[in-house]
């Protein structure tokens, strides 16, 4: 069976690391990850994290 890429988005309010880790805890068992992308942006004047993590 040919191996399946996938991705997984999370979004913190309290730090970039939350969401990274959060994003990370999705990927399935025996999967690599290929890439991560963090971006913070603000709502109502409060930030907030977005972290995307992709695999194979």
């Amino acid at each position: 069976m040919p191996a399946l890429a996938g991705s997984a988005t999370s979004q913190s309010i309290w730090n970039m690391g939350h969401a990274l880790g959060q994003a990370k805890s999705q990927v399935p068992n025996g999967a690599t990850v290929t890439g991560t992308n963090c971006s913070e942006i603000y709502v109502a004047d409060d930030p907030r994290w977005t972290c995307t993590v992709t695999w194979k």
